[in-house]
């Protein structure tokens, strides 16, 4: 009989993990104010990826740039912020850790209720990802 334990690998349909640890998301204020990636933010996650970790959870990632939490958190809500996020998973990915991203829509700070967002329609190009 084979024994799974917390270092065995596991394969959870087409993605295979080194092992079954997982960083769980965490804010860490090292986006750019527009909520691009930094090189603060690639080297928080590539240490993390080096430690042995198999999957990271990235960050609080926002989804729409009109409502944002306080902070320079990152964002994926326009194209410009592609070329970053894919930096950031290749540098985790060289590491021989797998990245995925926590999407996030806030209300915070700007005094709405989640059914204010069926009323206010925020001006934004959503973006399509295929």
């Amino acid at each position: 009989m084979e024994t799974i334990g917390l270092f065995s690998p596991i394969k959870i349909n087409t993605l295979e993990l080194p092992n079954r640890i997982m960083m769980s998301p965490a804010f860490t204020n090292s986006a750019a104010r527009d909520g691009k990636v930094t090189r603060a933010t690639i080297e928080h996650y590539r240490a993390r990826a080096r430690s042995g970790i198999g999957l990271i959870m990235t960050e609080h990632t926002g989804v729409n740039s009109y409502y944002l939490h306080p902070g320079n958190r990152l964002q994926i809500s326009r194209d410009e912020h592609i070329p970053g996020l894919a930096s950031l998973v290749r540098a985790v990915h060289r590491e021989g850790c797998r990245i995925a991203i926590q999407i996030a829509h806030s209300i915070h700070g700007v005094g709405l209720k989640p059914a204010d967002l069926c009323r206010k329609k925020p001006a934004t190009k959503s973006l399509r990802i295929s």
